[in-house]
């Protein structure tokens, strides 16, 4: 234990932070948030805040006895500037008040309860509220940047940070963002990122550019976020569904799951080939070359074997069975099972290749507690 932290273990939390940070944030550039960590206070505290429920116990200072005290000191410290973000508002200043929100959600689901989060929406609804007033959410705010900016690129993701966060705050089907919002284009699904040689990033951008000038470093996750996005959507028409079958209001309860199935189906096989290749090496132990991205494959799958867990839960089975006869009921069960012993082996794997480290909010979202507790 010490007196303080120095400039270095901050640095450390805040690399903590970005390193084992939610799934939703992956279509965000690590570079940007560090870089906007740096020059935006709030930002930098709710970050660390982060970085310090998984930093080492040395790293605790005098008069604190444990790392959520030290979470909680730097929390604090973010949320006292969250006047000044709503007043002052910036895109990075947006970006900080959906970390706030996120670390709030978590602080209630951990410590209140799931059903106290009124603080949260408070949070969320602050943010989403600044972010339709700078125009976020609209292609037409981007219109006078280059095709090739890097800023335009990532406030795209913000708002789909936020479009998949809002999921979280999702109950009995009602929700803070419609689609009617979304009037801005998804995040690129390009292969690679582009970084011109002088350090100042740039996204390749819907058309091909090739010049010596360039050479490609890489982001492992971004060309499988907008497949996470569109996962997303398919899960908000499964709270619809429940929402209808809660009311009687559905009469083709059957139909409705099946097209929801194929919809599924379909996603997975649209998925790149090199989605295959990191299954493979989960699945039969091989050496991990590139961990970022297995473990976001990891993610995806166990996302969507959540959502089809949701579409064979009993409340469903239950209408569905009345609808269906007997070999439809042992195939619906079986499928049930099935689906289970399928995320029980992949969870199993990622901890055992994950040296035994996970952290749950990355796999499991909040909305399943929502809906099966």
């Amino acid at each position: 234990m010490r007196k303080y932290l120095f400039e270095k273990d901050h640095e450390n939390l805040l690399d903590l932070a970005l390193l084992y940070q939610n799934s939703p944030y992956s279509c965000l550039h690590e570079e940007y948030v560090r870089t906007s960590a740096k020059s935006l206070p709030p930002l930098k505290y709710i970050l660390y805040s982060f970085g310090s429920l998984i930093a080492r116990p040395d790293m605790i200072p005098e008069g604190l006895n444990n790392r959520i005290e030290m979470s909680h000191v730097y929390y604090e410290k973010a949320v006292s500037y969250f006047p000044l973000l709503i007043s002052n508002p910036t895109v990075t200043g947006v970006l900080a008040m959906v970390y706030i929100f996120h670390t709030a959600a978590r602080k209630i689901a951990l410590i209140i309860g799931l059903k106290k989060d009124h603080e949260c929406q408070i949070y969320f609804s602050s943010a989403l509220d600044t972010a339709k007033e700078l125009g976020i959410n609209n292609e037409e705010t981007l219109a006078n940047l280059s095709p090739f900016d890097y800023e335009r690129e990532n406030i795209r993701s913000i708002w789909w940070v936020m479009y998949q966060l809002d999921s979280y705050l999702i109950e009995k089907a009602k929700n803070l963002i419609h689609d009617a919002d979304n009037q801005i284009y998804l995040p690129l699904n390009n292969e690679v990122l582009l970084q011109p040689k002088d350090k100042k990033f740039a996204l390749l951008g819907r058309q091909v550019i090739g010049s010596e000038d360039w050479y490609t470093p890489g982001i492992p996750n971004q060309s499988l976020t907008t497949y996470k996005i569109l996962l997303y959507r398919i899960y908000r028409k499964v709270l619809k569904l429940f929402a209808l079958t809660q009311k009687n209001a559905i009469k083709d309860c059957n139909y409705i799951v099946a097209t929801l199935q194929a919809s599924l189906n379909e996603w997975k096989a649209s998925l790149p080939d090199y989605v295959d290749n990191h299954i493979q090496i989960l699945q039969n132990n091989l050496p991990i070359k590139d961990p970022k991205t297995t473990w976001f494959v990891a993610q995806l799958l166990v996302h969507q074997n959540e959502i089809r867990n949701l579409l064979n839960t009993p409340f469903l089975l239950r209408r569905l069975i009345r609808e269906t006869d007997n070999l439809t009921k042992i195939k619906l069960f079986n499928d049930s099972i099935k689906i289970g012993h399928d995320n029980a082996k992949l969870l199993s794997l990622y901890l055992a290749r994950n040296n035994k480290f996970l952290y749950t909010n990355s796999v499991f979202p909040a909305w399943n507690f929502h809906i099966l507790l």
